[in-house]
């Protein structure tokens, strides 16, 4: 279809290669970063210290496990009046929204069930986008800022927040949202998120994911229809 040539343009402008290998092991994630109630500072580093060592264990066995079998992302692109897009990705399992949730974003969750997780405090209250851990605050305002930071643990909820590189330009912050049984691209912009795209922002995020099929770290399908 001429959206999946237009895709297949978008991949080649963001320099796709042939298949590296990303590795990765499967891992049941259930890491927390609390830290004790209050004893002391050394413990309090010591503690730190191992929550990153087993933070590194866990990448490396999860890239070991993705090497050799990449998690597989269905994509459904929605057509809508104006020539405009939505485009959806079927929810994966919790093991495989771990494993994109490294490949996308370069960070581990928190929680291994973090993607399915809309629990509320309050009814009526729309769930956080970050888990906050040992009453720690977080600023979820933008995701650029969040993961230009680049850390190793992100305690996302909901979601899988990545940049999405474009070509001659900076990158854009972009999430898979929960929607259901699918998940649904946004891109951050002044005004937030938003689902609705441009046929060239479409294309250029399913570019993006059959770069990385390319690469070797998705196993990508595409379909396209009608809204």
């Amino acid at each position: 279809t001429a959206f999946a040539i237009g895709a297949a343009k978008a991949a080649r402008s963001l320099g796709a290669k042939a298949a590296t290998g990303l590795a990765a092991a499967k891992s049941k994630l259930k890491a927390s970063t609390s830290g004790p109630s209050a004893v002391t500072a050394r413990g309090n580093r010591a503690l730190a210290q191992a929550q990153v060592r087993l933070a590194g264990l866990i990448t490396t066995r999860l890239d070991q496990r993705l090497a050799h079998a990449p998690p597989r992302l269905q994509i459904m692109v929605r057509v809508l009046a104006g020539d405009r897009r939505i485009l959806h990705v079927v929810r994966p399992s919790a093991d495989d929204a771990v494993a994109l949730a490294r490949i996308l974003s370069g960070a581990l969750p928190t929680h291994h069930g973090f993607l399915t997780d809309d629990a509320v405090d309050q009814v009526g209250a729309a769930p956080h986008r970050l888990y906050t851990e040992a009453d720690e605050p977080r600023d979820d305002s933008s995701l650029e800022a969040l993961l230009k930071a680049r850390p190793a643990v992100l305690p996302m909820r909901g979601m899988i927040p990545f940049l999405l590189p474009r070509p001659r330009r900076s990158a854009v912050a972009a999430r898979l949202q929960l929607r259901g049984p699918v998940l649904e691209l946004e891109l951050e912009d002044e005004s937030g998120c938003r689902g609705v795209l441009t046929r060239d922002e479409a294309e250029l995020a399913a570019g993006y994911f059959l770069k990385l099929q390319l690469d070797g770290r998705l196993s990508v399908s595409l379909a396209t229809g009608p809204s």
